[in-house]
């Protein structure tokens, strides 16, 4: 029984840390030979933690179907089991994914009554009302509502030590003011937002907090201020990646060291068979080799217990910056949508300067509009530079680009980035804005990439670039 307990959690570290490097197809595999051990060995909570990281791994993979099942395996385990606490948990995890492909209704009222369950701690309700707060700001586009959420939560873990969700709280009741085109009044949240982080530095909400500043000046026509906004955004945005970069090659390292040292002790343990199936050696040398071997396992259990430690604060940090990646991609989209909408704006204004300026006679005043005209249309520069964008979204992309290139090696580089952008869900007129073309040629593009990915009639470009 105690070889098998040491085995499981072998397996559950090995599935902890492929996840963490997204090799998620060994990781999936790891996690199931924990989970047969568990059911084998009849040990009920661990059953149900398999059954979530399974869960995790086939959301993460876009199998929500898949994940949904997992979920409720686990709720299911865990209600047996009287475990309140987890169950809720499980709950929680189901509702997410139903926020994600329906009923929204029912995800709302499953999060509802966790919120009301007085057995739920703040954290998890917190947790619940943050993802309330989101529904109903991104699917929904209730904002005031989702305003009311994000206070809620952000009351109930006023005095917690987690101030990074604490600013994400803010962060989003700021997104929410801005939608409401309450301009002041988000401005001063993400000051809050900032007076929290120059305490407790975080790079992904760091590249938020300018992120926003920028939508809030470039709202308030004051162009130059929401451009080096956006720079600093990006110079976090850089930082991050080359921080996930290292985290991954520490745990790409990891694992080779644990799987080296599994490979060590399968070898040792084919020798012992050796030995003792040819009957070569005496009782004294038996016993010695049996020594041998304790020692091993002893040394084999303190190195895990030592790398469970690193294992689980590199699985804790991975999963925190993935999450805010993924957060990170629908803000990408939102601020290609925003310079969009920026080039249209300045081009429409410049002209109207221009047909004013023709109209002027008098030459300082021409010489002074001229210079106002010369300020407005540097601000072009965020627009007109697709070359940085392009640069940006490839490195938010970089895996889904190579499993794009992969499956599908006949796409040009042009209709790489196309799906690029359809893959953040633009619709075609912002694709046109964003690539100098027409709405008839973007069509036209979609339908050789169609070709190229041999969809029928009845398939989705988006939700097979998306399954990706």
């Amino acid at each position: 029984t105690e070889d098998q307990h040491t085995k499981m959690e072998f397996f559950e570290y090995l599935g902890d840390i492929y996840s963490d490097i997204e090799v998620y197809d060994i990781a999936y595999l790891n996690y199931i030979e924990a989970l047969k051990i568990a059911q084998k060995e009849q040990l009920t909570n661990n059953i149900g933690f398999y059954y979530q990281d399974l869960g995790r791994i086939q959301l993460r993979i876009g199998n929500s179907e898949s994940s949904l099942d997992f979920h409720t395996k686990a709720y299911d385990v865990f209600s047996k089991a009287k475990n309140q606490k987890q169950k809720t948990v499980a709950l929680a995890n189901i509702a997410v994914i139903q926020s994600k492909i329906g009923p929204i209704e029912k995800a709302i009222l499953t999060l509802k009554n966790i919120n009301k369950n007085k057995n739920s701690s703040h954290s998890l309700k917190a947790n619940t009302l943050m993802t309330l707060g989101n529904i109903y700001l991104e699917k929904l586009e209730i904002p005031a509502q989702a305003i009311s959420y994000y206070t809620e939560a952000l009351t109930l873990i006023k005095k917690s030590p987690d101030k990074n969700m604490q600013v994400m709280l803010l962060q989003n009741i700021t997104e929410a003011e801005i939608a409401l085109k309450k301009y002041d009044k988000a401005w001063e949240l993400n000051k809050k937002s900032e007076e929290i982080l120059s305490i407790h530095p975080n790079l992904e909400l760091h590249a938020s907090l300018h992120k926003f500043y920028a939508e809030i000046y470039n709202a308030k026509k004051k162009y130059k201020d929401a451009y080096t906004h956006l720079n600093l955004q990006q110079k976090y945005n850089d930082s991050l990646a080359k921080t996930a970069t290292q985290l991954k090659i520490a745990n790409i390292n990891t694992a080779t060291e644990i799987e080296k040292h599994q490979t060590d002790i399968a070898l040792q343990k084919n020798k012992v068979t050796t030995l003792e199936r040819d009957k070569i050696i005496g009782s004294l040398k038996m016993t010695i080799l049996l020594i041998t071997v304790l020692l091993l396992g002893l040394i084999t259990y303190i190195f895990i217990k030592k790398s469970r430690t690193k294992i689980t604060a590199l699985k804790s940090e991975k999963i925190e910056i993935t999450d805010k990646l993924d957060f990170n991609k629908n803000k990408i989209k939102k601020m290609a949508l925003n310079i969009s909408t920026s080039q249209e704006y300045v081009e429409s204004f410049s002209g109207k300067i221009k047909g004013t300026l023709s109209r002027i006679n008098d030459k300082k005043s021409k010489v002074e509009i001229t210079k106002l005209l010369h300020d407005l249309q540097s601000y072009k520069i965020i627009n007109d530079n697709k070359k940085e964008l392009k640069i940006y979204l490839s490195k938010v992309n970089d895996e889904y680009l190579f499993n794009l290139t992969k499956k599908y090696p006949s796409l040009t580089k042009e209709e790489q980035h196309l799906c690029s952008l359809i893959f953040l869900n633009l619709q075609n007129k912002d694709i046109a804005n964003l690539l100098n073309l027409s709405v008839r040629s973007i069509e036209n593009k979609r339908y050789r990439v169609r070709k190229k990915l041999e969809l029928n009639t009845k398939q989705s470009l988006h939700e097979a670039l998306n399954s990706l």
